[in-house]
């Protein structure tokens, strides 16, 4: 995934794209409140004008209930969101991490809770709205095209922390291995400079006319 994203989709790169992610899901945290609220309203009004019996006179207060277990996970779910944003910030990608699987079990649950209201409902012969049913295939498939971002954006930052470790691992052993490669690689023409320098009586005058490659000026 990160070889696929390293360049970025849609005109964001994995960063910006993990911004919007988190902007994205604050929208929905405060959009799903509001029509949270509507859809509780929605349903007092029809669990109380259908005609109860006792054996399921429960339903009056298990339903809502229900309905304000979605607004404790909606709080969590708005501090998760400033918890991404902030992670980012700092380039931690635990907590990218720690992002990616809250939003699966958010999602998880708020699969139960809408499937259990279905349920209970079902028993007085109501519904739960089609835009509820809506909103929640809308959410994750959104939800799938913005983790994408998050996730590849987290490789990427993990990548980027091992690199560090790799080049001083390899710096160590090319500290290690430096002295034998001088060793095997003296130079040969050395020991020629230093027999020239301790003998320069040696040089005959045909030397110095006609000096050879090997100790001429040029070659120290």
């Amino acid at each position: 995934m990160r070889r696929y994203f390293a360049t970025g989709c849609c005109g964001m790169n994995p960063r910006t794209g993990s911004k919007m992610a988190g902007i994205y899901m604050i929208m929905v945290c405060f959009m799903q409140m509001i029509f949270n609220q509507g859809n509780l309203r929605d349903a007092r009004q029809r669990l109380t004008e259908a005609s109860f019996d006792i054996e399921h006179d429960w339903l009056l207060s298990l339903i809502p209930s229900l309905y304000y277990f979605v607004y404790f996970l909606l709080t969590i779910n708005l501090c998760m969101c400033f918890f991404l944003l902030f992670c980012i910030y700092k380039h931690s990608y635990q907590g990218l991490l720690m992002y990616i699987a809250w939003i699966f079990i958010y999602e998880t649950i708020n699969t139960v809770l809408l499937t259990a209201t279905e349920q209970h409902m079902e028993l007085r012969n109501l519904h739960v709205r089609p835009i509820e049913w809506f909103g929640y295939g809308i959410r994750l498939a959104l939800h799938c095209f913005w983790l994408t971002y998050v996730v590849s954006y987290a490789l990427e930052l993990a990548n980027d922390m091992r690199k560090p470790l790799f080049d001083i691992r390899r710096l160590r052993r090319l500290s290690r291995n430096r002295p034998k490669i001088f060793m095997r690689q003296q130079p040969r023409v050395l020991p020629v400079i230093m027999q020239v320098m301790e003998s320069p009586s040696k040089l005959t005058p045909d030397h110095l006319k006609h000096p050879s490659p090997s100790i001429s000026i040029s070659s120290f």
